[in-house]
């Protein structure tokens, strides 16, 4: 961890994973404990946007130091989150691949290219406690990755990829699968009900295929997507984040075993969902 290249607060060497961060509520559990809370419901009107500690010194929008300290939300990010019902995360697929024999098997479909930038335009310089720092605000990274306009039916587009490749696969276990597909937005610089621009962009950074086994002889194939929209900023060429996205298409009751989970997990990687604009 010492090596690691710091940059408004996320990892330099792995911007991918770092970039993947959202604002949630925090838990009611700990919500009781923090603000010593014992009898007051925690629903309806309660959830605030309150502010604590509001933004200071700026920061660029993919950066969560641009979001401000909330009473009751918080920082979260989506390779280790999950509703605990109907998603499972992805420490726990990575633990279960983990084990003699392995029961779950984890495939990085696809990454972004993402590195730290140089602004085309001038940086500004501030002064502080006398010392001279680099406005975070002007930090720019550059991201190489797929990307679709707002307007485009990405979930459609997926379930129509997925029924083509069922049907036209030569293994008769993908034929007749049941499947679901979930798509949620999450809030970005601001936590109201803020609707996209039209000239807003769906920008992938991973795509990761999970499969996990079961005990009865079947098991579920996942295919996650995680990424950014942006809209264009106030300077040619650059691009502000809005808000973070995740889709995730499960299928479920797929024959699998320890035997074959290599072959299936293989196989459904050639199962391309992401979109063809860069």
């Amino acid at each position: 961890m010492g090596n690691l290249t710091h940059i408004a607060g996320l990892w330099a060497e792995h911007l991918q994973l770092t970039l993947r961060w959202y604002v949630k509520k925090k838990n009611e559990r700990f919500m009781r404990f923090e603000w010593n809370m014992q009898e007051e419901s925690l629903q309806g009107d309660f959830w605030t946007d309150e502010v604590l500690e509001p933004v200071e010194r700026p920061a660029p929008s993919w950066s969560w130091l641009a979001i401000s300290v909330y009473k009751f939300f918080k920082v979260g990010f989506l390779f280790g989150e999950s509703d605990r019902i109907i998603d499972v995360d992805e420490v726990y697929f990575l633990a279960k691949s983990q084990l003699d024999p392995p029961e779950s098997r984890w495939d990085d479909v696809y990454r972004a290219a993402a590195r730290v930038g140089q602004p085309e335009h001038e940086v500004s310089e501030k002064i502080g406690d006398g010392n001279t720092y680099s406005d975070f605000d002007e930090s720019c990274i550059e991201i190489l990755a797929y990307a679709n306009p707002i307007d485009s039916d990405w979930p459609a587009d997926f379930l129509r990829q997925i029924v083509t490749f069922s049907d036209t696969s030569a293994c008769e276990d993908d034929c007749n699968i049941e499947f679901s597909i979930k798509f949620n937005y999450f809030p970005g610089l601001s936590l109201g009900p803020e609707a996209p621009s039209g000239n807003a962009f769906y920008v992938v950074i991973s795509e990761v295929q999970a499969i996990l086994l079961s005990n009865n002889g079947q098991g579920t194939i996942e295919r996650r997507l995680a990424g950014l929209m942006l809209v264009p900023a106030k300077h040619m060429h650059t691009w502000r984040r809005v808000r973070s996205w995740k889709l995730r298409i499960r299928i479920v009751d797929v024959p699998l075993s320890r035997d074959n989970m290599d072959e299936v997990a293989i196989r459904w990687c050639k199962c391309t969902i992401i979109p063809s604009t860069t």
